[in-house]
């Protein structure tokens, strides 16, 4: 389902005694060149959805953790230090990103659960559990990019990578449907469930 673009080992680190949860193993973006394409899926905006990760930003450098947007789609990533949730509200065939965000800075000091719940209507964001205040409402239906998801970087129309993620990722699922309505205590590993569509395991390495 996953395929490491080229130069992808070169760029990256295995890192030991970092993932999330007790885990053994995190892969490193180094900010600069890696990331992996879910090459196999599409989102088509048809359907509420559950994006989730294990994730640890090692600065404040924009840059994308589980994404498929281009002025479309959606996604988690990390701007100004915090997380963000967002997606392209297709409103009156312009459009512009609905983001739900974190109400504090992302910790740099170990890795973290963000989740990020759109029901089709609203976007919230859950960090470690917990509700953060900003949501993003929808005026109109989210506009799916027809791209596929990258982790670690942003796709471009034009197949160009942009928005690379610096830090270490554990995990990342994509689940349809509403997962989380209230602040709860976060899994202990992302495992496979009835709704889950991606699952990629990088504590493994792979």
């Amino acid at each position: 389902m996953a395929r490491m673009f080229p130069n992808f080992a070169a760029v990256v680190a295995i890192v030991l005694g970092s993932a999330a949860m007790g885990g053994e193993f995190a892969i490193e973006f180094d900010g600069q060149n890696g990331h992996i394409e879910v090459d196999k899926f599409r989102y088509d905006g048809t359907y509420p959805v559950t994006i989730e990760a294990f994730v640890r930003p090692l600065s404040e450098k924009k840059g994308c953790v589980f994404v498929d947007v281009e002025a479309a789609g959606l996604g988690l990533h990390l701007r100004d230090g915090r997380w963000r949730f967002l997606a392209f509200d297709n409103v009156e065939g312009n459009g512009k990103y609905r983001v739900a965000g974190a109400d504090l800075l992302a910790d740099q000091t170990k890795i973290a659960h963000i989740v990020g719940v759109f029901d089709e209507q609203t976007l919230s964001l859950y960090v470690d559990g917990r509700l953060q205040k900003q949501k993003g409402t929808m005026l109109a239906k989210v506009k799916p990019s027809g791209l596929p998801f990258f982790i670690g970087a942003n796709p471009g129309p034009g197949g160009e990578v942009q928005e690379r993620f610096h830090g270490q990722i554990d995990a990342v699922r994509l689940s349809k449907g509403v997962l989380y309505t209230k602040n709860f205590t976060p899994p202990a590993k992302l495992e496979k469930e009835a709704g889950t569509l991606i699952l990629i395991n990088l504590e493994e390495g792979q």
